[in-house]
């Protein structure tokens, strides 16, 4: 039987996110930053197939990796841009991009797409190197949005691990009117740093259709309830979600000799406590799955398994229960 994944939009209330034939939607997702980069059509078939079992329905990952996504070319050889000018984006390496796409559609999931790294605009830490500005981040978010328009299974998550102020906000601004501008149904959020929110920069932003926040990954027992409290209280009413907390496995405040690392409790936790001060869903993610570390790679950070075992880790089977609570 071929599925088909129904567009996703904001209630008329603003507090939840719902399908367009009415039906509420709680957005699950899993953090799969380098799954573009890194992953065959096979390995991401096993990875969706496994996630799917589990009650995930959204995948976030990025278009643009930050682990040298502009040189380091993916399983397939390509890589994003031609001559990193993101006016010249390369067909190939898109092509790429929407056979997964379609693999999800057939399973009835969405992907939370980031179109580019922070590092690419504002190198705080990362690789780089910087090559988006005002100009720019428009005209490839504009291709962004004509590209991908007429898919069904996209959620547009602009921003990148970085601040929405400053020398930053121009270009976010602007990368967000650009898919707009050609792609106006789909929503769009914005993933800031740590101990951040959207909404401290782009609530008021046409093409922030809901908030986000990143508890981060610095502390166990984060109140990230104050959070998500905060941006519920807004006005205008839009829905909220924390898209980071902490990752299973991730070292605690980046120490593992000092601080261990955050577990299925640590989950459970950042999840009730979100879901239950009025976000709109919950973002699960793995520290060795997000960067889809295996053998044969350099680990980034404190890692003690390979991307395929850390799938089956507590915390990850335990969240489609707060999902079937809020059918």
């Amino acid at each position: 039987m071929i599925r088909e994944c129904k567009t996703i939009c904001v209630s008329p209330n603003g507090r939840y996110l719902q399908l367009s034939d009415g039906q509420p939607f709680f957005y699950l997702a899993d953090t799969a930053w380098e799954l573009f980069h890194r992953l065959t059509f096979e390995e991401i078939e096993f990875y969706l197939d496994t996630r799917q079992r589990q009650g995930f329905n959204t995948i976030q990952s990025v278009l643009i990796s930050e682990n040298d996504g502009l040189h380091i070319p993916n399983a397939y050889g390509s890589l994003p841009l031609i001559g990193m000018n993101p006016e010249n984006p390369d067909p190939q390496y898109f092509k790429f991009t929407d056979t997964v796409l379609k693999l999800a559609e057939v399973r009835e999931m969405y992907f939370a797409i980031v179109p580019v790294w922070g590092d690419k605009i504002d190198k705080v830490f990362g690789i780089g190197p910087e090559i988006f500005d005002e100009a720019n981040a428009y005209s490839y978010g504009k291709w962004l949005g004509n590209r991908y328009k007429h898919y069904p299974n996209i959620i547009w998550m602009n921003g990148g691990d970085r601040s929405g102020g400053g020398k930053n906000f121009a270009v976010w601004d602007a990368l967000g009117k650009g898919i707009k501008s050609e792609d106006p149904n789909h929503l769009m959020t914005f993933h800031p740093f740590g101990d951040a929110s959207s909404s401290m920069w782009f609530h008021d932003a046409d093409w922030l259709d809901f908030n986000s926040c990143q508890s981060g990954h610095s502390m166990r027992n984060y109140p990230n309830y104050m959070m998500i409290s905060y941006d519920y209280l807004r006005n205008p009413a839009k829905p909220c979600i924390d898209l980071e907390p902490r990752y299973e496995e991730h070292a605690v405040n980046w120490k593992p000799e000092l601080n261990g690392v955050f577990d299925d409790y640590d989950i459970r936790q950042a999840a009730y406590w979100s879901v239950f001060s009025g976000a709109c869903g919950h973002t699960y993610g793995t520290h060795p799955v997000w960067q889809m570390y295996d053998k044969g790679r350099e680990a980034i950070g404190y890692v003690r398994y390979n991307c395929k075992e850390a799938l089956h880790l507590k915390g990850a089977t335990q969240l489609i229960h707060l999902k079937q609570c809020h059918r």
